[in-house]
């Protein structure tokens, strides 16, 4: 409340107590928000006393451990405002009436003309303030049209010289005022701004300059001020930390350990551009990358990023009993460098053109790869571990050269789609298909690497080096404990695998097709998540049976 200013009526909603949330036995959680509540009774009190109404939902009883039915919190509010309705119409009713007499001469407006409207018709202007016999009511009724209108700054008053003509000023913007940038270039900030000096101002372009400032992702608040008398409009903006030091490690029965370290700016040249550092590094991994990520353009939607990097990983090879075969392992080095343009709409889709240059050994045994790589990537899930609601879409085709002396092309396509859905805030349901191909000059080294526990339960990780696979997913997550700690879910899982190793068009034969079963507990606490599991591949006449328990500590890293 105390934020406010030049209101006309001010509601507030008072959902803080100083009383047990159930008997006198706290537990800790409800011991800090009774101690939070008692630091801060003066300031609402004082508040309280600012607010023309106070609504005070019925939520004495609601702990704040009780937070996993947001809806029914929210129909309490509503109960309270229907509550109190009559009283906002009554508060509402007063302050017409005070605008209405206000003025006190009875001088008859029998005719008039109106200059100056562009954005509202004269027609319209004139039946608004049909059957007003007072000056000053008419033109509060012509301001009243323009400010519901979302027209801010608009005045309207009789003119001198003529005396029956009323001249509406609609608004004109003076001067744009920027406040709390401190890294931010303001000539970024203003790109992002869709209002305009010398432009009427509206309110639908201010919150749209707020939506665009937000989705930046520079900034942790963003409010304006409209200053009517010197027409001026003032932007308060509170910057993120830009500089983000990041560490992480995980752990998988099927990958073994994976650490993680990074460093980014998030904020290069004051205008969103990312200087970026990252090690990842464990038993058969190791890369070191480095990026620049610049966008350029009005509102961010085209970028270009440079990522060169070095990577050492171990390669496996399994026999057709699911054993590593001894000896025949050997360690991977590639260097080079992407070039990414793309761009990126809304939050959570973006397109993508890369182009790949890199330098592969294998014991001793060098090669290139120059590829092209066209990408469209979709992801609006609300969470990666456990996902309740959205959608995962990616779709990559590659055409690319193995060896430059050789010259051999090559070209692959790979995609996937999931789709989540979440029933009764308990069960969340997962589905999703994804298939590859190449041709049959793919080489070895750039196979599709499919296999584990997240892929097909029961093989190891990246057991099968192919040319095409299919893949249909069916995974379910049951929720069986939510608490403000941890949440406790059963996993149950079913995942139908094709591969074709050595085939340049896929031949559909029953014995291609494998089914494997997932299921295993998910422990998510706040630190990180826990997972374990017993999954098993029930074998074809390629594939034997096999299967394989599985523990994962933290969040995945690669």
């Amino acid at each position: 409340v105390g934020v406010l200013e030049n209101c006309d009526i001010i509601i507030a909603s008072n959902t803080t107590h100083d009383i047990p949330a159930h008997n006198e036995e706290y537990n800790f959680i409800e011991l800090l928000d009774r101690i939070s509540v008692l630091m801060t009774k003066s300031n609402i009190e004082h508040s309280i006393e600012l607010a023309d109404i106070v609504l005070r939902p019925e939520v004495e009883n609601v702990s704040v451990t009780e937070m996993n039915d947001p809806d029914s919190l929210i129909r309490l509010g509503y109960e309270e405002a229907s509550r109190n309705m009559d009283k906002i119409k009554e508060i509402l009713g007063n302050r017409r009436l005070l605008k209405i007499n206000k003025g006190t001469d009875s001088h008859k407006l029998i005719r008039f003309e109106i200059i100056g409207n562009t954005m509202i018709s004269k027609e319209e202007i004139l039946n608004s303030v049909a059957g007003y016999e007072d000056m000053t009511e008419l033109l509060s009724g012509i301001i009243s049209l323009y400010k519901n209108r979302g027209y801010l700054l608009c005045d309207a008053s009789f003119s001198a010289s003529t005396p029956d003509t009323v001249k509406i000023d609609e608004g004109y913007l003076k001067r744009i005022n920027i406040q709390g940038d401190h890294s931010t270039r303001k000539r970024f900030i203003r790109d992002e701004i869709t209002v305009s000096a010398e432009k009427i101002l509206r309110i639908e372009d201010l919150e749209n300059s707020v939506d665009n400032l937000y989705g930046t992702g520079l900034f942790h608040k963003v409010h304006y001020e409209v200053n009517q008398k010197s027409c001026e409009v003032t932007f308060y903006v509170q910057e993120k930390p830009y500089n983000l030091i990041r560490l992480g490690a995980n752990y998988q029965t099927d990958r073994g350990f994976l650490g993680l370290a990074e460093y980014a700016n998030k904020n290069l040249h004051g205008k969103r551009a990312e200087i970026y550092g990252g090690l990842t590094f464990g038993e058969n991994f190791n890369r070191l990358e480095f990026s620049y990520y610049n966008p350029f353009l009005k509102r961010s939607t085209l970028f270009f990023e440079l990522l060169p990097y070095y990577q050492i990983r171990e390669r496996k090879f399994y026999d057709t009993d699911h054993e590593i075969i001894t000896g025949l392992s050997f360690d991977e080095e590639r260097y080079g460098a992407d070039f990414n343009f793309g761009f990126q709409f809304f939050d959570n889709y973006q397109g993508m053109f890369t182009l790949i240059h890199e330098y592969i050994d294998h014991e001793g045994i060098s090669d290139t790869r120059t590829s092209a790589v066209f990408r469209i990537l979709a992801d609006s899930r609300d969470d990666h571990i456990v996902p309740g609601k959205g959608i995962y879409l990616e779709w990559n085709v590659e055409s690319g050269i193995y060896s430059l002396e050789k010259e051999n092309r090559f070209q692959k396509t790979w995609w996937e789609f999931s789709a989540y859905h979440n029933i009764k805030r308990r069960l969340n349901l997962g589905i999703g298909i994804a298939g590859g191909t190449g041709d049959n000059l793919v080489p070895f080294n750039e196979r599709y690497l499919t296999g584990g526990i997240k892929m097909m339960p029961g093989t190891f990780y990246e057991e099968y080096p192919v040319v095409q696979y299919f893949r249909v997913k069916n995974k379910m997550d049951f929720l069986v404990k939510d608490s403000a700690l941890f949440d406790l879910y059963f996993s149950f899982g079913y995942y139908l695998n094709a591969l074709w190793d050595d085939e340049p068009e896929i031949k559909w034969n029953y014995r291609k097709f494998t089914n494997s079963f997932y299921s295993g507990i998910i422990f998510y606490t706040k630190l990180a998540p826990v997972e374990a599991g017993f999954g098993i591949t029930a074998g074809n006449g390629t594939i034997k049976q096999n299967s394989r328990l599985f523990l994962s500590v933290g969040y995945p890293l690669q």
